[in-house]
């Protein structure tokens, strides 16, 4: 079941500059995402994206507006909301001479027994021999209180050990049980990612495109319902990019999870997204789903249709006068972007004596819609 992730309510964002210049990053925009599907945030420099992205990830705060995670007021409910967000801004952190499954199952351990913290009580000890050091097996079975000075002592969590304890409940049991389901989460976003074979390799010796998926998985490792991603696809070769288009799918749909992604390469944002939003000088200025007729802007619906005709330079001057657009010659084909029905093009070429041979609407790339929408709104 389709559910909204995010929504963003007439979110503004002002800063000031030394001499008290106003400078208004984000203009009072408004949009969503709904899970399971990867909206493409496009823009061109200086536009809003990044600024935008820092407060729906909580890096920034809004001037006014409101962002809503999962139904929830983020400047209200913070941590509740902010654990339901994960992010790679730029370049992912992690450590490079770990391993890929060292660095997710460190991030894990992060999040067991969130609200009360038992791995300072469980620690595992680096001389685990030492009898004054370890907590014995059968004093942790039977529940027995701990002595002060063993508060931040432990035992070494074994196979043995935490089989003895399934069942229990205790904070010992509730410990070695985090640890075994957290391993076993980071299996399964290795295997998300495509790096399940490596996940015992240093980083260091990983790809560009490697680390990016990494970073996602890291980012997606406490299962948020919104992965935000600023230019995740900066300089990987064709191959990383359709690795990560396919993951991004793969992470939308099988986690039920809502994708808000940032990116310049138009090309493969629409093959990836479903849904775009394009932002100038800080305002909202289109946002389409795949497949809507992406020529359709403000000033009205039109499409680019392209006609097969004899005497193609007349029918050029023809057409010009007859739809008062600018008619371009591309081969054997000519152009013209219009708010005309076909039919009503072609019946005017058969009574002014032309042959029609076809005539077919151009579907416009979204490249082209977002150049048209930034510059017309750029030329005002």
């Amino acid at each position: 079941m389709t559910r909204e992730v995010l929504r963003v309510e007439n979110l503004s964002k002002t800063y000031k500059k030394r001499g008290g210049t106003v400078i208004k990053a984000v203009d009072n925009i408004s949009f969503s995402v709904n899970s399971g599907e990867i909206v493409g945030f496009l823009g061109p420099n200086g536009a809003g994206k990044s600024t935008t992205i820092k407060m729906v990830t909580g890096l920034a705060n809004p001037t006014s507006g409101k962002i809503f995670i999962l139904g929830k007021n983020m400047a209200e409910e913070r941590e509740e909301t902010m654990n339901q967000v994960g992010g790679v801004i730029e370049n992912p952190d992690m450590y490079n001479d770990w391993s890929a499954y060292d660095n997710l199952i460190y991030l894990t351990s992060l999040h067991i027994n969130k609200g009360k913290d038992y791995r300072e009580d469980f620690r595992a000890l680096e001389n685990p021999s030492d009898d004054q050091n370890v907590i014995k097996e059968g004093d942790i079975l039977e529940g027995k209180p701990q002595k002060a000075e063993q508060k931040k002592l432990s035992v070494v969590i074994n196979e043995a050990l935490a089989k003895r304890l399934e069942g229990k409940d205790n904070a010992f049991s509730r410990y070695v049980n985090a640890k075994k389901q957290n391993r076993e989460k980071a299996d399964d976003i290795l295997k998300l990612v495509g790096l399940y074979e490596r996940r015992n390799d240093k980083v260091k010796t990983f790809s560009l495109g490697m680390k990016q998926r990494l970073g996602i998985a890291q980012a997606i490792i406490n299962n948020p319902a919104l992965l935000v991603l600023d230019e995740p696809a900066n300089g990987l070769d064709p191959a990383g990019i359709k690795e990560l288009r396919d993951m991004l799918r793969q992470c939308a749909h099988k986690l039920d999870m809502g994708v808000l992604v940032s990116s310049h390469l138009l090309s493969e944002m629409e093959l990836m997204c479903d849904r775009y939003i394009i932002i100038d000088n800080g305002v909202i200025v289109q946002e389409k789903t795949i497949g809507e007729d992406l020529s359709e802007t403000t000033e009205g619906k039109k499409q680019t249709v392209s006609i097969k005709v004899d005497k193609i330079e007349e029918a050029k001057t023809y057409l010009e006068k007859l739809l008062g657009e600018e008619v371009t010659k591309v081969g054997i084909t000519l152009q013209v972007k219009t708010d005309k029905e076909t039919s009503f093009i072609v019946r005017e070429l058969v009574k002014a004596d032309y042959n029609v041979s076809s005539v077919e609407v151009v579907k416009e790339r979204l490249e082209d819609a977002y150049l048209s929408v930034t510059k017309r709104i750029g030329d005002k």
